[in-house]
């Protein structure tokens, strides 16, 4: 089922959720854990891989994510490895599969990126990497969001064009594209005043939103009750689990990553163009209403990982496969909700061996579901031989002495007064 899906949709989901198993007596909290990809050909949402764990740290889902490994291993000849696996920003879950599929951490990682990006394109080097790793764009633009709406503005508008900016980035394939963004959004919140650059850096972005049809975005980005509840769960997971245990923590990776100093670098020489521009600007006294920094500074804090939410390093797989810019983990968030409305039926904290049971059921009804029809094609394909091997003129082998039609009755008649 994978290796057709994977040739339109090369993507698993990887996810986890607390809402589903039963609490172990004397055990921390267990952690149901999906891979999914999604047959788009057949539109349903299919799980590769499943697990559950009281032991929720880098280790315990690198052996899980292994022993998944070594399966495929063992049943394909041919690497029938995902393009991409989209996950949350828990640095457990990215740094397991990189880990894993990679045989790298996350620093190791984006020094590849930073690799692939900026220096001439090697093959070997491309090859070196099996597996591209991409964050969630809905809870990573929630994250933004949230941090944004923290921050004290003129006008909520304001707030709401940095975040339009924001996609505008999270949207973008090219290292040139990005730093285009980057050098009109500084310019637009760190300028104090309302000089022709920041009216043509203005005009410059709304064209881009248009262009891209961002206006259907919501900015509050409001979660249903089913995504509050999941969020809920993940954030209790967070706390009692040694989720950070043996993991790269935010800072580290942050010195660590080459995008800090690079990023740094294109942020002096905006700095610097910027004040060369204000001190020619100390006649205008029009003030520029978007003017913020702290809002800049949420977008600059992020690029150290931007490999890891825009669409530059899926650039390749969206140009082959036409998949999305910005890619979401909805489809493994649809799954949980599958297992507990539907397979579960609402009946919440079952035992692993009942879920085991009715999640085989249903993989078994799934297949069943979209292989009868190639199995039928396959007999019609038979009985379509078969009539044509009909019309040949057939002789009977003369070796074969034909039975007597009386002898063969009275054989028939012996069975059934047997039986009877």
């Amino acid at each position: 089922m994978w290796k057709i899906a994977r040739q339109e949709n090369p993507i698993w989901y990887f996810d986890a959720t607390g809402s589903i198993n039963k609490d172990v007596e004397g055990q921390k909290k267990p952690m149901f854990y999906a891979l999914v990809f999604h047959d788009t050909t057949h539109k349903s949402i299919i799980p590769f891989a499943e697990f559950v764990t009281t032991a929720n740290d880098q280790t315990s889902i690198s052996k899980y994510l292994c022993s998944i490994k070594l399966k495929l291993d063992e049943n394909s000849k041919e690497n029938i490895l995902p393009k991409i696996i989209v996950t949350d920003m828990g640095w457990a879950l990215i740094n397991a599969a990189m880990l894993t599929f990679n045989c790298c951490n996350v620093s190791n990682y984006l020094n590849w990126c930073y690799d692939m990006m900026f220096k001439p394109y090697d093959l070997v080097l491309s090859n070196s990497m099996k597996i591209k790793s991409y964050l969630c764009s809905t809870h990573f633009l929630k994250n933004i969001i949230k941090k944004a709406k923290s921050v004290t503005v003129f006008s909520n508008h304001i707030t709401s064009t940095f975040i339009f900016m924001f996609t505008l980035v999270q949207n973008s394939i090219s290292v040139k594209q990005i730093e285009i963004y980057l050098k009109h959004i500084h310019n637009i919140f760190n300028n104090p005043y309302l000089d022709w650059t920041v009216y043509e850096s203005l005009n410059f972005m709304s064209k881009e939103i248009r262009h891209r049809k961002l206006s259907f975005l919501n900015s509050e980005m409001e979660t249903s009750p089913q995504q509050k509840e999941r969020d809920e769960h993940f954030e209790y997971f967070l706390k009692q689990s040694n989720m950070y245990n043996n993991v790269d923590h935010d800072d580290n990776i942050k010195i660590n990553s080459p995008f800090t100093m690079h990023y740094d670098l294109l942020m002096t020489q905006l700095n610097s163009d910027l004040n060369a521009k204000s001190k020619n600007n100390l006649l205008n006294v029009v003030l520029n209403e978007y003017f913020c920094p702290q809002l800049f500074a949420i977008l600059e804090e992020k690029l150290y990982m931007i490999p890891l939410w825009s669409g530059i390093m899926i650039r390749s797989e969206i140009e082959n496969f036409k998949i999305k810019t910005r890619l979401t983990n909805n489809p493994v968030e649809n799954w949980f909700g599958q297992v507990k409305n539907h397979i579960l039926c609402k009946i919440k904290k079952r035992l692993a061996s009942v879920l085991v049971t009715l999640l085989y059921s249903r993989l078994l009804s799934k297949y069943y579901e979209y292989y009868s029809t190639l199995e039928k094609k396959v007999d019609q394909n038979k009985t379509e031989k078969e009539k044509l091997n009909k019309l040949y003129e057939q002789w009977s082998d003369k070796n074969i002495k034909r039975k007597n039609k009386g002898e063969f009755l009275i054989f028939i008649i012996i069975i059934l007064i047997t039986n009877h």
